[in-house]
């Protein structure tokens, strides 16, 4: 009797392991993507009673890049996986045209307005190095640039305008533009150009829409 005690136990026992014995996976995403709720994405294998099992990815933030723990538990048993977001994505970036003075020092951080993108900070390139020629005279250029985040992401090449000009000439602008704005009564809802100096150079930029970048 005591040997088929035994042998009942053996039984159970080996039915409460496979029953037991789910895997996770090591699972890689996209910065930003929503993660899926189907408790079957994150098991290696497949199982048909999934209302038993609980996921957990309330430490998941896909906002963030690096690797997160999330559990799954069945039957009293919890088991951890790992979430590793990444980012994959060039930079979404919003072109500045700048009006500079010939003497100026240029930030080439100036040449864009805003970088949206899971991994900052962006960093503007030269596509070529001898646009910064165009500092010695006044004229109207075009410059190639290019916009990477720190995870290595590019974007393609963008054209950007400088307009390079005296002083004066810089001055004429920023007065014309002040006037203008004196003519709304409802200058939070104005929506034309104003000028912002930054390290002498300046750039356009829309009213109420302030610089979300990190050079």
């Amino acid at each position: 009797n005591l040997l088929l005690i035994v042998i009942i136990l053996i039984y159970i026992l080996i039915d409460y392991y496979k029953f037991n014995d789910f895997k996770l996976k090591n699972i890689s995403v996209e910065a930003g993507s929503v993660l899926s709720k189907n408790v079957n994405d994150y098991l290696k294998t497949e199982v048909k009673d999934i209302e038993n099992f609980k996921l957990d990815l309330s430490k998941v933030n896909t906002k963030k890049i690096g690797d997160y723990t999330y559990n799954i538990s069945h039957n009293g048993v919890k088991k951890n996986g790992v979430i590793n977001v990444v980012d994959t994505s060039p930079p979404i970036v919003t072109i500045n045209d700048l009006y500079i003075e010939k003497t100026d020092n240029f930030y080439v951080g100036e040449l864009i307005k805003e970088c949206n993108d899971y991994s900052l900070p962006c960093s503007v390139i030269l596509s070529n190095s001898e646009d910064l020629d165009f500092l010695s005279k006044n004229d109207d250029y075009e410059i190639k640039i290019v916009v990477e985040d720190s995870a290595g992401n590019k974007t393609e090449e963008n054209s950007v305008n400088v307009h390079v000009m005296e002083k004066e000439k810089i001055d004429e602008i920023k007065i014309i533009d002040l006037e203008t704005s004196h003519f709304s009564q409802d200058l939070e809802n104005l929506d034309v150009k104003y000028y912002i100096k930054f390290n002498k150079a300046f750039s356009s930029i829309e009213q109420n829409s302030v610089p979300n970048i990190s050079i």
